[in-house]
């Protein structure tokens, strides 16, 4: 998706430029020289369009991916991108994109737009994108989903310009423990419109009668100010964005519950404080878990453990916390079948406690569309189910939070948004946490639909490791923490890779192109921990353990790279400390001299201090810092020379930590 073809650069000069109505420029693909046609597409007539063509793609080989592109130039801004598409034999689905490209042809920022799958008959695709600021060029891509077969069939594309607002709260974040008095507020304001100045208004109601009030501009995307608050359970934040000349653009009302300053937390809280740090119990706790699934056919498939045993193993790891899509279905024996009890569940919650290990409970499924899993306890719906779910487990020691939103799309804000909510409501002492994936400019859309956010940008697929890079790794995670970003943190929680991609992209009747999908290595999975710590990620869920046992080699597998996993997890947790430091690292000067890399420097609580290092990779990279004081390498990455700078040579997806010398 994000490769730029070899002719981006000719057909960049030749950009069409298109103004008002649709603005695209080919709805009815008739210019087919405007058109970038790789292998697999070709324009055939519409029959019943007279005068206008389609786009067919074909592909018989599932490791095949080409799209099908059109370039043209487009105002910075919020579009909406629809068409139409049908199919025949399709395995997969058809999808259409959005890419923006800056003068030189560098990659910039898109969207993916999935079909539904096979459709004989013509059904509608669309999305929402935003045009940066500094983008030259757009490009509308049609094709294939990757691995997908078949035939499918595009046409009737059209581009509208749209406005897009998202206000929402950021500080504090979970919105029913706030305490009566003075509070700082910070609220998340995003309009799609580049450089319009705009003017707030934050009322809050007690009782539906205003209690307090401040005005303060949009700035960087934020709306601060104080407000003194009383105590109230009917509590509620009204948000009114206005521009320059006063019309108001976009009134947001968020409910909350204020707190007397004496009302003590219940002993199993967990908070998150001003700077997007977890706190468990009143302590800071850095998470560092791993997604788990019993449940899934290509795990149960192959030799694997019960969940005590794997419980007791994951105990005696490094890390402190699990996200079962599973929970629901827990029970000591085998997982399967759709019934589970509340007290089946809680004894497995209380073997969690026993191993020190804290849940992520997963709700996620617990949608109307899904009756199997809101039917829990004999509910009859979605609200019904949650509110049972939330109350049987919300007083469990184990319980650390609530994962609610997996890849859901920007069309869903509204409905996840009262989700968070009511589960906030339900429980306000466990924040709900969210992962999205291709976050784009316009992914602050998402603001408002959980407490924490996350994105899991998962590099290593095909390829080798001379050709491996964390480029849309930065750029995910950049983009996820610009929707919760506050001064000197955000609350994000990402999802490093630990997983082969061909256990999911060649399995099955395609296991046979297993082998051209590879296994992160211990340096590249160390390399993106570093990468995404220095970005400011405050917990990291490491996708997955069940895959682990999935694949091919099944058991074999997890017996050969568990430990490496640990060596990884046991970084990240000697390092927690350092990123959850109240006081900054120490300020160095550094520059990059070869590739793409990063590097920031973190201060414990107690003193200690860590410049941790992280290069993108593909090729060699390097850096020059210069700190003060006595630092050694933890991996051997990084010489002091002569002149007393500190080097730093890598090769590929690399980094490396140094340490103060006290």
């Amino acid at each position: 998706m994000k490769k730029l073809f070899t002719v981006l650069m000719l057909l960049l000069a030749g950009a069409v430029t298109v103004s008002a109505g649709n603005l695209f420029p080919d709805p009815g693909i008739r210019q087919k020289q405007k058109w970038s046609l790789p292998e697999g597409f070709r324009i055939t007539a519409d029959a019943s369009r007279p005068g206008d063509n389609m786009m067919m793609a074909e592909r018989s080989d599932s490791a095949k991916y080409t799209v099908a592109r059109y370039y043209l130039k487009l105002k910075p801004g919020a579009y909406k991108l629809t068409l139409e598409a049908r199919s025949e034999n399709l395995k997969g689905s058809m999808a259409a994109c959005a890419e923006f490209h800056s003068r030189d042809g560098k990659y910039l920022d898109g969207g993916i737009y999935p079909g539904k799958g096979h459709s004989p008959k013509w059904t509608e695709i669309s999305g929402e994108f935003q045009v940066p600021e500094n983008a030259a060029s757009v490009t509308v891509g049609l094709y294939l989903w990757r691995a997908s077969t078949g035939r499918a069939w595009f046409r009737n594309i059209r581009i509208e310009p749209i406005t897009q607002t998202s206000v929402y709260l950021l500080v504090p974040a979970q919105p029913n423990i706030i305490r009566e008095g003075g509070n700082e507020l910070i609220f998340g304001a995003f309009h799609s419109t580049p450089g319009l100045k705009l003017n707030s208004v934050v009322e809050f109601f007690a009782g539906g009668k205003k209690a307090a009030e401040f005005t303060a501009p949009v700035k960087g995307e934020r709306i601060s100010g104080v407000m003194n608050l009383p105590a109230t359970k009917q509590g509620m934040f009204k948000v009114t964005m206005r521009d320059a000349d006063g019309k108001t653009v976009d009134v947001t009302k968020i409910p909350a519950q204020v707190l007397p300053a004496s009302f003590k937390a219940p002993a199993n809280a967990s908070v998150l404080d001003r700077r997007g740090r977890l706190r468990v119990n009143g302590r800071k706790f850095f998470p560092l878990g791993l997604f788990m699934n019993h449940y899934d056919a290509r795990f149960l498939k192959n030799d694997h453990n019960l969940l005590p045993k794997d419980l007791e193993i994951i105990g005696k790891s490094p890390f402190n916390c699990i996200m079962p899509y599973d929970a629901l279905r827990w029970k000591e024996g085998e997982i399967v079948g759709r019934t589970t009890t509340r007290e089946q569940i809680r004894g497995i919650m209380d073997l969690c406690s026993k191993n020190g290990i804290k849940v992520i409970f997963s709700v996620m499924d617990v949608v109307q569309k899904k009756p199997w899993w809101t039917n829990y306890g004999g509910a009859g719906g979605e609200k019904e189910a949650l509110e049972k779910i939330i109350g049987d487990f919300k007083d469990h020691p184990a319980l650390l939070a609530w994962y609610t939103f997996d890849e859901a799309p920007l069309s869903q804000r509204d409905y996840q948004r009262g989700r968070c909510r009511l589960i906030n409501r339900l429980d306000p002492w466990h924040p709900t946490w969210m992962v999205h994936c291709n976050p784009a400019r316009n992914s602050a859309m998402l603001g408002g639909v959980a407490n924490v956010y996350g994105t899991d940008p998962y590099p290593i697929n095909r390829g080798s490791a001379d050709t491996n890079h964390q480029n849309a790794l930065i750029a995910w995670t950049e983009l996820t923490m610009n929707i919760c970003r506050v001064p000197r943190g955000g609350a994000l929680w990402n999802c490093p890779q630990i997983y082969n991609d061909g256990h999911y992209k060649a399995a099955g009747d395609k296991v046979k192109d297993h082998h051209l999908y590879q296994y992160p290595t211990e340096q590249e999975m160390r390399s993106m921990v570093l990468m995404q710590l220095i970005m400011g990620v405050k917990g990291m869920i490491m996708y997955s353990y069940f895959d682990l046992f999935s694949g091919p080699e099944g058991r074999k597998e997890f017996d050969r790279r568990w430990p490496e996993i640990c060596r990884v997890a046991k970084l990240v947790s000697e390092l927690g400390d350092y990123v959850l430091g109240d006081e900054d690292g120490c300020r160095f000067t550094w520059k990059q001299t070869a590739g793409t890399v990063k590097a920031a420097s973190f201060k414990a609580d107690d003193g200690r201090e860590a410049v941790l290092i992280s290069a993108s990779g593909p090729g060699t990279s390097g850096a020059e810092l210069e700190l003060p004081g006595r630092w050694a390498s933890r991996y051997g990455r990084t010489v002091r020379n002569a002149r007393g700078v500190w080097v730093f040579h890598g090769k590929n997806m690399d980094g490396d930590v140094l340490f103060r010398i006290r």
